[in-house]
């Protein structure tokens, strides 16, 4: 039997410049439906790899999954 491990979401990057860029410029999210995400701790940027961490939480309000999306930019690769 395999044991479960305790969820943890990555650490959050100190802002999330590079996501917000990439999420509004690149993909054409309106910043004002990225920001309400953003104010609600649904989504925000990791600091080790700066990727995209999407958030799913439960009825009671605790994180039960999150998704990391990373993204390249053309002059980073």
């Amino acid at each position: 039997m395999r044991e479960k491990k305790s969820f943890e979401l990555p650490p959050k990057n100190d802002n999330m410049c590079r996501v917000f860029a990439y999420l509004t410029i690149t993909r054409g999210v309106d910043k004002d439906v990225l920001q309400a995400f953003a104010n609600q701790n649904m989504i925000y940027e990791s600091a080790d790899y700066h990727n995209t961490v999407f958030i799913g939480y439960d009825r009671n309000g605790v994180p039960r999954h999150a998704h990391k999306r990373g993204f390249a930019l053309d002059n980073e690769g």
